[in-house]
């Protein structure tokens, strides 16, 4: 008579199969995210080349065109956010599928790779207004950013208004100072602290107070990151965020780019740690 397993051999094995999937699962899905970043990075560089190759022919880097005349949309949606209300700073920044002249008439690339691997569907969250909208609902994609800071700069020093559209000082036009401090290359610093940037106008700080390193540059590419958000915790106020995705747009989160109060993602942190990756001109890549 053969003689089945008893009911302890039963419970060591179903132990021994949940140790050994304790241990491959985060492997897994650590080995996962490590490809995601790395397919980012690969998709970043093939598009600076790209970007950069745009700028010979003609002297300046793409802008998002659409949004010169037009109102911009809910995600994925044909539900205008603000009826009538053109934000011509989403011409400067906003997700790398708007920026067609890549593609068409020329094609610098066949196709955009703007779909960001470690985002998914995640919205990005921000103000919206109009029919279907109301504060907080959706209104940019989860793709890869892509920031024209030389336009902006540009944009501030020739106005031609609707640069925000949402009433308040940027409304029309950015403040001088944001030219003039900012130029055609903003120096974006990174992982920086000091006490003179836990409050107020950034963009009217001594920026040579942070110590980080400048990344001189034109434009941006931007990831979210393992962390998949592009909301970020200040450095020097730890109970604030800011929404990286939103410069050269926005003044303030463009000031926490030019002090250092962001993060960039450092894989020596772990796999998984907070900031998001960045791709500039000239070959530099955080």
């Amino acid at each position: 008579m053969k003689k089945g397993f008893t009911l302890i051999e039963l419970l060591i094995v179903i132990a021994i199969i949940t140790i050994l999937a304790l241990i491959a699962i985060p492997n897994f899905l650590e080995a996962q995210t490590r490809a995601s970043v790395s397919r980012v990075q690969a998709d970043m560089r093939s598009t600076a080349t790209a970007i950069e190759a745009y700028f010979i022919d003609y002297n300046k880097y793409p802008m998002a065109t659409y949004f010169w005349d037009h109102t911009y949309f809910v995600y994925n949606t044909l539900q205008p956010c603000s009826t009538g209300v053109k934000v011509h700073g989403f011409c400067y920044n906003t997700s790398l599928m708007w920026f067609t002249g890549l593609t068409t008439p020329m094609a610098y690339m066949t196709q955009l790779p703007y779909q960001d691997p470690l985002r998914g569907t995640r919205l990005i969250v921000d103000w919206c207004s109009g029919p279907g909208g109301g504060a907080g609902a959706p209104a940019l994609w989860p793709h890869i950013q892509f920031a024209n800071y030389a336009g902006a700069a540009e944009y501030a020093a020739n106005c031609q208004n609707f640069w925000n559209g949402t009433g308040g000082a940027w409304a029309t036009c950015p403040p001088t100072e944001y030219a003039t401090k900012m130029g055609a290359l903003a120096p974006l610093k990174f992982n920086s602290t000091d006490p003179e940037f836990s409050s107020g106008n950034l963009l009217t700080k001594n920026w040579g107070k942070s110590g980080s390193r400048a990344y001189p540059t034109g434009w941006s590419l931007q990831s979210a990151g393992p962390d998949r958000t592009f909301t970020e915790y200040r450095n020097s106020a730890l109970n604030t965020t800011v929404i990286t995705s939103d410069a050269p747009r926005i003044g303030g989160t463009m000031g926490c780019l030019l002090t250092g109060e962001t993060n960039f993602y450092d894989p020596s942190n772990g796999t998984n740690s907070r900031g998001n990756i960045w791709r500039f001109a000239a070959s530099q890549d955080k």
